[in-house]
């Protein structure tokens, strides 16, 4: 019977050729998982601005930099998610009041426009309503700077920031020599009052890692 010996024979032979090319199958395989993982990664950085150097793949010895994501220990102190609930509850009072001072600002010199007009001779009726309205240019204009601000400067060192302007500028519309030099201070002011809009939001998701205590502190701050 030589057939069935020669078969055998012939299927040993063809065992290392099988070996071989499943070996390189998953060579490639790997391989072009990890260019398309590489490609995806600096399409990513691309859109983010980053310019620093990345390896094709983790294991690489080489010398460029690679970028290494850093996440919180568990139980970390620092980490704003184990912070007591009683330093929430103030930081939200805080952005709460920080919110309202803001809206407010708009309305409040309106009782007061009649004796500013007096004194700087204003007799046109559309240009009395100037102070709220380049107030509120400025309220609708600054969230669109201060939102991405935020997330490269921090939010505590932005928010700080801006409020210092806001009292500046604020003010300096109590000083302010003429009626033009008030309404860019006004309109200044509302810039530097529109940044509580923007980062609140951002500050409460930060602190509040729960959904249900992060929709109540939401709530909160809606009403």
């Amino acid at each position: 019977m030589p057939a069935p010996r020669e078969s055998v024979e012939d299927d040993r032979d063809g065992l290392p050729y099988l070996q071989r090319n499943r070996s390189s199958l998953s060579e490639t395989v790997r391989r072009i998982g990890e260019n398309e993982a590489r490609s995806r990664y600096e399409a990513r950085a691309e859109e983010q601005g980053l310019d620093e150097k990345k390896t094709a793949s983790p294991n690489s010895s080489s010398n460029e930099d690679e970028r290494t994501i850093i996440s919180w220990d568990d139980g970390d102190p620092e980490n704003p998610y184990n912070w007591s609930n009683t330093r929430k509850f103030l930081i939200l009072c805080l952005t709460m009041m920080q919110v309202i001072n803001s809206t407010m600002g708009s309305a409040l010199p309106s009782n007061a426009i009649p004796f500013i007009t007096a004194e700087w001779g204003v007799t046109n009726e559309q240009q009395k309503v100037l102070p709220i309205s380049v107030f509120l240019i400025g309220y609708v204009f600054g969230p669109v700077v201060w939102a991405p601000l935020s997330e490269h400067l921090g939010r505590r060192t932005l928010t700080i920031i801006t409020f210092v302007m806001f009292t500046i500028w604020t003010m300096a519309c109590a000083l302010a020599p003429n009626w033009p030099a008030f309404l860019i201070f006004r309109f200044l002011t509302g810039v530097f009052a529109s940044s509580p809009i923007a980062i609140v939001a951002g500050i409460l998701a930060d602190i509040y890692g729960n959904t249900e205590s992060r929709g109540r502190a939401m709530t909160a701050f809606m009403v």
